[in-house]
């Protein structure tokens, strides 16, 4: 029930933020352990589950939003060896791991892409890739300091332009949008279930105990309305 919880306030918290899923734990899976001692680096985010989400399948097409060590793409690729994945980062050393991937599998199977997340439509047009054809989005965050992390506690922000003026937060969505606002975003975006609890929970806490500032009372909000 503990998993299960996590697994669903992770999705609604970045429902409020972008049209995505997102999931963390803090145990290591037998999958992340096979990875880790296969090609070492960073151990992967609940990388049983998310593969188990993706449901991955030969020629199908998926798009690594975050690749770094490529944890979560080679798992993938252990389930489906031949799906096509464009693996995006904004990191130089994770680029060249994206590229000596490419190098092991099929010629155009493996897309290593160095840019920005606001580059990927480019990006896509460049590969000629539509966006309908894609099979799946990841995403892997474990950064506190941008208030991505479940595991560790940290400024309600979920912004990935932190240095942007005239961005808008996390932070600020939950604590000044009306619970009508709250609401929709959470059913028209996230195909929230719970889209109206979640809104007056967010809602009720501001009026009780103020601004909502970390992601844990985030976290903490939201798994109350699941444990009812």
């Amino acid at each position: 029930m503990i998993q299960r919880s996590r697994m669903l306030t992770w999705s609604v918290l970045l429902k409020m933020r972008l049209t995505m899923k997102m999931t963390q734990h803090s145990c290591i899976s037998s999958t992340s352990k096979l990875i880790t001692e296969m090609y070492g680096g960073h151990i992967p985010v609940m990388v049983d589950t998310v593969v188990d989400v993706l449901d991955p399948k030969d020629s199908n097409i998926y798009v690594d939003m975050t690749f770094g060590a490529g944890g979560h793409s080679k798992a993938i690729l252990q389930r489906a060896p031949e799906a096509r994945i464009v693996c995006l980062d904004q990191d130089p050393k994770a680029h060249e791991s994206a590229v000596a991937l490419s190098k092991i599998y099929n010629q155009g199977q493996i897309m290593p892409c160095m840019g920005k997340f606001s580059s990927l439509p480019k990006i896509m047009a460049d590969l000629n890739i539509e966006a309908e054809s894609v099979d799946g989005f990841l995403f892997d965050f474990d950064t506190p300091e941008r208030g991505f992390s479940l595991s560790k506690d940290g400024i309600l922000d979920m912004r990935m332009d932190q240095g942007r003026e005239n961005t808008v937060s996390a932070m600020d969505v939950v604590n000044n949008l009306e619970e009508r606002d709250l609401t929709e975003i959470l059913r028209k975006y996230g195909d929230e279930k719970k889209a109206k609890q979640i809104a007056r929970a967010l809602v009720e806490w501001r009026y009780m105990f103020g601004k909502i500032r970390k992601t844990k009372q985030l976290v903490d909000i939201i798994e109350s309305v699941f444990g009812e």
